[in-house]
């Protein structure tokens, strides 16, 4: 259960949620400088960007770039950051060095025409999970008491 908020949203440490299960709430939001995310105290993660020119944000839109990023992740502190905007398998490398811990993304995911959908996704979301792995080895019982 969680929720994600734009950058113009109330604070992420101001939400309110019904704790009345053990279930614990995820709060992300979106940032577009290192100022935002700064000012996210709360937040579960940071989903920054536009990092790069997309189909859906054409040149023009403001972009943060890689220096961007990078200054953006610093000033979360611990929140783990993911990039979005005009991202592909290739920039994992490049987010990796901002100190992204992830990806979103619409674009990298869009299977080639005739591919199979459901194949095509699972084999781009595994190519993105191997790349940051690779580069950034994870500990997945870190925090499970194993």
């Amino acid at each position: 259960r969680g929720v994600h908020l734009p950058e113009a949203s109330p604070h992420s440490g101001d939400i309110r949620f019904d704790h009345s299960t053990d279930k614990q709430w995820v709060t992300g939001r979106s940032v577009h400088s290192a100022r935002s995310a700064a000012e996210s105290a709360g937040a579960t993660y940071l989903l920054a960007g536009t990092v790069a020119s997309s189909l859906s944000k054409p040149g023009g839109s403001p972009t943060l770039g890689w220096d961007g990023l990078a200054a953006l992740v610093v000033a979360a502190g611990e929140v783990p950051v993911l990039g979005i905007g005009g991202l592909q398998l290739k920039d994992v490398p490049a987010l990796v060095r901002a100190g992204a811990t992830g990806l979103a993304g619409i674009g990298c995911f869009i299977p080639d025409p005739g591919e199979d959908i459901a194949s095509a996704v699972h084999d781009r979301v595994r190519a993105v999970r191997l790349a940051f792995d690779s580069l950034r080895p994870v500990s997945y019982t870190q925090g499970t008491g194993r």
